[in-house]
């Protein structure tokens, strides 16, 4: 019998994308991982405070995950700013990192993706 090796791999490759970016609009989308495995339902955000709540209420989960979530909070923090030099978006950018590092105070993964985006960002 004769396997189908990329019939076999698109039977086996997730179908589900928990971490999506829409470029067009910067918008972070998320796979509601609450309404798993019964529901597959996205919640769409565009600023750092919905990106905490988010974490906040385990619509995203694990580790890495939160981590990755946080990191795109601060560009949306970045992508949705009113800014118009680089001291204010600094200070955007501290505020979300605090409101971000507050949504799951003990998530370790979060606050070095905040705290990496900050450094980042904040060297010009």
């Amino acid at each position: 019998m004769k396997v189908d090796i990329e019939e076999l791999k698109s039977k086996i490759k997730p179908k589900l994308k928990p971490i999506i970016w829409r470029d067009e609009d910067n918008t972070l989308i998320l796979l509601d991982q609450r309404k798993l495995p019964f529901e597959e339902t996205y919640v769409e955000l565009r600023d750092p405070v919905a990106t905490a709540d988010a974490i906040k209420q385990m619509i995203v989960r694990g580790a890495p995950a939160i981590g990755i979530t946080a990191a795109y909070g601060m560009v949306l923090a970045i992508a949705h700013s009113n800014a118009s030099t680089l001291d204010e978006a600094l200070k955007e950018l501290s505020r979300a990192r605090e409101v971000l590092n507050a949504a799951r105070p003990t998530a370790q993964n979060l606050f070095w993706a905040t705290e990496r985006m900050y450094n980042r960002l904040g060297t010009p």
